[in-house]
């Protein structure tokens, strides 16, 4: 199984966090996504970075970390995901824990990474600033060419076409609401789409839900459904095809998997626990790689530097 990737097989076990990679400390990871060859897209929050993890193989004991590009202007990257082969959009902008996000920093870029996913041949480009945009978060690809943006203080999704650069709110409703009272004042948060279902996530609610959607548009074309609900400061999630959901909670510092009929389980002890993401080649069908920011202090301050790690759910 995949856990070979980070660690021998001897050590590994079902629901124990394996660490594929750990950043210095302090490094906030707010996102992960499995590549189509098993390497590790992840971006920062506090350093305009984003980095491709490879995990250890047979081929090579140990993992590596390649920066793939340092967005300007920003300081902070937030969701990613891969709406053409090999081709990612990431969204960026300015952000800080203590002041929230800054109004109008926020743009989209295109990230092609070559067959190799070494960086060599990799192209990047801005597909768009979202000026009318208070807090790009999740992401989420709707086809080849349409991407979804979870606004987090606007309470919305914005339908973005890479091609034309144009976009529009495409989605609003209550189960998306934040309070600018609360911490964290985040809203809607991670999304994910199987299907023709949107999967999100809402921290301030502390809700899982889904959408059906028209897939060429990205408006609703059925209820918006809470699955589950009282699951406190939810961050990014993995859904699987059958529909079950795999999600952070950074300040509880687990991940939980919310089954199709709302059960809540525990399935591992994760410090920070912010994104997950499912394997995709032979090596790793099973895994959820989950991305953390390293734990909060009591006194403030993370208690390690942000990683990768590996649950193998087989």
């Amino acid at each position: 199984m995949a856990l070979a990737l980070a660690l021998p097989s001897s050590q590994a076990t079902n629901n124990v966090p394996q660490t594929v990679y750990q950043f210095s400390n302090p490094t906030w990871l707010e996102n992960v996504h499995v590549t189509r060859n098993g390497s590790l897209l992840t971006g920062v929050i506090g350093r305009p970075e984003l980095h491709l993890v490879n995990p250890s193989s047979s081929a090579n004991p140990l993992p590596t970390d390649t920066l793939v590009y340092s967005f300007p202007g920003v300081d902070s990257v937030f969701g990613i995901t891969e709406f053409s082969p090999d081709v990612f959009a990431v969204a960026v902008g300015k952000y800080s824990a203590e002041n929230g996000p800054t109004n109008g920093s926020w743009s989209v870029w295109s990230v092609e990474l070559g067959s190799r996913h070494g960086g060599s041949g990799k192209k990047v480009k801005k597909i768009a600033d979202v000026k009318d945009a208070w807090m790009i978060n999740g992401v989420a690809a709707l086809n080849d060419h349409v991407v979804l943006l979870a606004d987090s203080y606007a309470m919305n999704v914005i339908a973005l076409d890479a091609r034309t650069a144009k976009y529009d709110v495409v989605l609003q409703d209550p189960s998306m609401a934040s309070n600018m009272s609360a911490y964290p004042p985040i809203g809607i948060n991670g999304m994910k789409v199987v299907h023709d279902d949107l999967y999100f996530t809402n921290s301030q609610l502390g809700t899982i839900n889904r959408v059906r959607l028209n897939l060429d548009t990205g408006h609703a074309v059925g209820p918006f459904t809470v699955i589950a609900s009282n699951v406190t400061v939810v961050d990014d999630l993995a859904v699987t095809e059958k529909g079950d959901v795999y999600v952070g909670r950074p300040l509880d510092n687990e991940v939980v998997k919310v089954g199709r009929d709302g059960s809540v389980v525990k399935v591992a002890d994760v410090k920070g626990a912010t994104a997950a993401s499912l394997g995709r080649t032979s090596r790793d069908r099973g895994v959820v790689y989950v991305s953390t920011m390293g734990g909060i202090k009591e006194g403030g301050g993370f208690e390690e530097g942000g990683k990768i790690v590996a649950l193998d759910l087989c």
